[in-house]
């Protein structure tokens, strides 16, 4: 099993996370920040999962090229899309 690691990305929407959390297959623990005057949204995600496994069930979302865009691990997470 994998070390638990934080991830943290950028979505244009919460819809968007909602998604990944109907979708995901694993455990993990997320925590959401609300940008008030955009709909926005930044997202830390805690799991033993690699950003490899994250980044897949993002690709099945559309419209989530922010995230997969912007996801880093939390330790060198710029929120700079790439």
């Amino acid at each position: 099993m994998n070390k638990l690691e934080t991830y943290k990305f950028r979505a244009e929407c919460l819809h968007d996370v909602v998604e990944f959390m109907k979708n995901a297959e694993f455990k993990y623990e997320i925590r959401i920040e609300k940008n008030s005057m955009f709909p926005d949204v930044v997202v830390e995600i805690d799991t033993n999962e690699t950003i490899e496994t994250i980044k897949t069930v993002f690709n099945g979302i559309p419209d989530s090229h922010v995230i997969l865009e912007t996801i880093q691990p939390l330790k060198t997470y710029t929120g700079e899309r790439v």
